[in-house]
């Protein structure tokens, strides 16, 4: 079985964003491939702006609605 997962390297360790269907103790083969480009200033910049769009046209209470373009980053 060949699973591929997205982690986070933190103080020494590998963190899976998702739980891993092992035994515990299991012994695996890792590849390692960093996603380039992507930080934590960077993500905390997408933040930012997915509530500043967010309080600008609002999901909910019939709120304007957000256009093809704005939902989908085509960059």
């Amino acid at each position: 079985m060949t699973t591929t997962v997205t982690a986070t390297f933190e103080n020494g360790v590998l963190r899976p964003d998702e739980a891993l269907q092992l035994e515990e103790r299991a012994r695996v083969k890792l590849t390692i491939e960093p996603l380039n480009g992507w930080t934590e200033e960077k993500a905390q910049a997408a933040w930012e702006e997915f509530k500043k769009r967010i309080a600008e046209k609002p999901l909910h209470l019939g709120g304007e609605k957000f256009s093809r373009d704005e939902l989908y980053d085509r960059n």
